[in-house]
C-alpha cells in the first residue's frame, strides 16, 4: 500500500509537475499523465486542507465553550 505523501509533499510534487508542464518539453502522452497526477494532488491537498480547517472548527468551539464557562 502507497503512503499518502503530506500535504507539503503533494504540493511540491505539483509545483515540480506544473513547471515541467509550463516547460513545454513533455510529449502528449506525458503531458496528459502529468496532468493527471497534478488533478490527484490537488484533490489531495484539498481533503488535507478541509481536514486541516474541521480540526481548527471544533477545537476552536471547544476553546469558546471553555471561556464561556471560565465565566
Amino acid at each position: 500500500m502507497k503512503k499518502e505523501p503530506t500535504f507539503e509533499e503533494a504540493l511540491a510534487q505539483l509545483k515540480k509537475l506544473t513547471d515541467q508542464l509550463e516547460d513545454g518539453e513533455l510529449s502528449l502522452d506525458s503531458s496528459i499523465a502529468a496532468y493527471e497526477d497534478c488533478v490527484k494532488l490537488i484533490h489531495a491537498c484539498r481533503k488535507k486542507l478541509d481536514e486541516a480547517e474541521s480540526r481548527v472548527i471544533v477545537l476552536s468551539k471547544a476553546d469558546e465553550s471553555e471561556d464561556k464557562n471560565d465565566t
